[in-house]
């Protein structure tokens, strides 16, 4: 990715996301990924491509936030924990 901006969003996670371990679901950080980005970027793409990759386990009450940076055909989604990258996940779209 080129050195951008990122679009920032921060939430909460919640027990809803967890596994049976107590750990945030892998599925959610897809989830999140998705919610950062604005509906009608997902309205005018398709997503075609997912790639995932797991840093560090999460869990409930942690406040995280999402480092979204777009460049032509994908997005690139840093989800973090204060300053620690938890999971980065990289989605390619049909445009």
């Amino acid at each position: 990715m080129k050195n951008l901006q990122p679009e920032v969003r921060e939430w909460t996670a919640e027990r809803r996301d967890m596994d049976s371990n107590r750990h945030i679901n892998n599925a959610a950080y897809l989830v999140w990924a998705l919610e950062s980005l604005p509906e009608a970027w997902q309205e005018e793409h398709a997503l075609i491509g997912i790639h995932l990759h797991f840093r560090k386990e999460s869990h409930a009450g942690e406040q995280m936030k999402s480092l979204l940076f777009r460049q032509e055909n994908l997005t690139c989604h840093h989800i973090m924990q204060g300053d620690e990258l938890r999971a980065e996940a990289v989605l390619e779209w049909d445009v």
